[in-house]
This record gives structure tokens, C-alpha cells and sequence, in this order.
């Protein structure tokens, strides 16, 4: 397969692009930024808008082979989108059909974004060491991606690895849902919340029009501007901190205790600061400290993604390649 390979990887807030050789040698790299006025709430963009930045950045004079990782549960097969993620509007699109003018288009693949991002960092990141892993992408959600036996679990309906919609609570009211403590986007809301009250702020529910709309108004630091807060001991960034690295250790010990993982790598752009993965494997092993008198046997393997934010365009270069 000697074409070029265009790797697009759709994200909440970019879509990050990577053009690769046929050696899988990396030619470019960029980020599509989107339009902010283009979106019809703040948390979602028109799809059809995604797509058509993506279908005007590719060359239309030389023949290739292209790659799009996707939010939401996705129909691989039928180049179709079946749930509402980041992107809105999904019934209206059939992406095989949406890129069929593009004649120099040879081979085509689709995957949840999370799931590609999972079996990227199985086949180039841990280079098929772990043959039963969980990789989980922490930004502006959560996202989950299972391989067991060295192949991507999609479940039943192909929503397997949707980490961010377990409930965070049994016994409350609200219907809070894990992404809203574990998520680096939801925590540097937290802390604009927090800077404005002057203390620390309960996370908002995600799903209500009034975080919406603080959301759309606020202006978010980015997570490497929360980290260096965090190094420099400011009071409320270091109070986010530990609820946010407490609550995310928490949620993989108890996905570890249920699926008895090799390992559980931890992928986005937070995961390339060591302070955030160091505190993460700690407070893992003191938990798992915990259970050791019952069984002694107790062990829990969380690493760094060695692709970090480059995993979901790894894992569907892997899907062309199997073509």
C-alpha cells in the first residue's frame, strides 16, 4: 500500500492531523482549528462543518488513503454515526457517500475515537505487549478503548469503553456522571468556577443549560497553564488537583478490579505531565494497598501512553494498513 496516508483525529476543541509515508514515517503534523461561531451550543459542532474542513484540507492530485477517528459509538462498517458526541446533526451524514467525489480517495476507515486511540497505543505505542489492556484518553472527556486478546472490544451495540456515562453516584439525586469529576475539561471548569466564587466549586451538572452557558461564556486556562498553578502550590488549582486525581484513581481501580487488566494506559494531552501521572500510579498503589490482606495477589499497572495525543491517528492507520 504505497499511498499516502491522511490521519485525522476529531476532538472537541480541534481535530488533529497527521499525514504519514507508506513506511508509517510521520510527513506532517498540524492542528484544524474550528470556527466557534459555527457551533450550535457550546458543547457540540455541526458535523456536516467537521467534515467539510477535513474533505477541503485533502489533496485532491495525488491518490491516499484516509483515516478518520470520530467521537461517539460509530458504524464502522456503514460509514455512519450513531450517537450524539461532539458532533451534532449526525443523522444527516453517511461519511462514505459525503467523500465519494474525492476520486483519489483508494481506501477509507472510520473508528470511535477512543477506541482507535486504544488500539493505536496497543500496536505502535506498547508494540502488542499487553494482549488485554485499557487505554483511557483524559481531555475534554473520557474516553475508553478495551482490547482484549489483542483485538478492540466494541460490545453489543458498539458503545463498549463509554466511560464517561457510568454514574458517578448511587445515592443522590442528581444524575451525575463520572466525566464530570474525571475529565480534564470538566476540572479546568471547576477551577474557572472556583477563581469567580473564591472557593472551591461543586462540578456542575454537564447536562443543564446553565453549564452551558457558563461554559460557552468562560474562558478556560488550558491544562498545561492548570499544571504549572498546581507546581506553583496555588491554593484552590492544588484543591482541583487532588478531588480530580482522586476520583479519576478511584474509577480505573475499580475498571481494573472488573476486568483484571495487563495494564491501563493513560493517554491525552494531561498525560505527558509527570506530576499528573506520578500522582495518579501512587494513589492507585495505596489503594491497592487496601485489598492486599484479602488477596495478596492485588496488582494494578497504570503507564504512560508512549503516543499520548497521537493514538487515535496511530489507531486507524493500524485499520488502513489491515486493509
Amino acid at each position: 500500500m504505497k499511498n499516502i496516508n491522511y490521519l485525522y483525529d476529531i476532538g472537541g476543541l480541534s481535530t488533529k492531523k497527521i499525514v504519514m509515508d507508506h513506511n508509517n514515517k510521520i510527513i506532517s503534523e498540524d492542528i484544524i482549528s474550528y470556527d466557534d461561531t459555527k457551533r450550535p451550543n457550546a458543547w457540540q459542532l455541526d458535523v456536516n462543518y467537521v467534515f467539510s474542513l477535513i474533505k477541503n484540507d485533502l489533496p485532491k492530485n495525488i491518490k491516499i488513503n484516509l483515516g478518520i477517528s470520530i467521537p461517539g459509538i460509530i458504524d464502522s462498517i456503514n460509514y455512519k454515526i450513531l450517537s450524539e458526541s461532539a458532533l451534532t446533526n449526525i443523522k444527516e451524514i453517511n461519511l462514505k457517500d459525503f467523500f465519494s467525489e474525492l476520486k483519489n480517495i483508494e481506501v477509507f476507515k472510520i473508528e470511535n475515537d477512543a477506541k482507535a486511540a486504544a488500539y493505536g497505543e496497543y500496536y505502535f505505542g506498547q508494540k502488542q505487549k499487553y494482549k488485554n489492556m485499557l487505554h483511557v484518553t483524559v481531555g475534554t472527556g473520557l474516553g475508553g478503548g478495551i482490547i482484549i486478546d489483542g483485538k478492540i472490544y466494541k460490545g453489543f451495540k458498539g458503545g463498549a469503553g463509554e466511560l464517561s456515562k457510568l454514574f458517578a453516584n448511587f445515592d443522590s439525586k442528581n444524575n451525575n456522571l463520572v466525566v464530570q469529576s474525571t475529565s480534564t475539561g470538566a476540572n479546568l471548569k471547576r477551577y474557572a468556577d472556583s477563581i469567580e466564587l473564591g472557593e472551591l466549586a461543586e462540578i456542575e451538572d454537564v447536562v443543564t443549560a446553565k453549564a452551558k452557558n457558563n461554559f460557552r461564556m468562560k474562558k478556560l486556562i488550558d491544562g498545561k497553564s492548570f499544571m504549572k498553578l498546581v507546581e506553583e502550590n496555588e491554593p484552590i488549582a492544588v484543591k482541583v488537583f487532588d478531588i480530580w486525581t482522586t476520583s479519576l484513581t478511584k474509577y480505573l481501580v475499580s475498571l481494573n478490579f472488573l476486568m483484571d487488566f495487563e495494564a491501563i494506559t493513560i493517554g491525552g494531552g494531561i498525560s505527558s505531565n509527570s506530576k499528573f501521572l506520578d500522582t495518579i500510579i501512587k494513589k492507585a498503589e495505596d489503594y491497592i494497598i487496601l485489598f492486599k490482606n484479602f488477596s495478596p495477589i492485588e496488582h494494578i499497572n497504570i503507564i504512560k501512553s508512549n503516543l499520548e495525543n497521537r493514538a487515535g491517528c496511530y489507531g486507524i492507520l493500524a485499520k488502513l494498513l489491515k486493509e
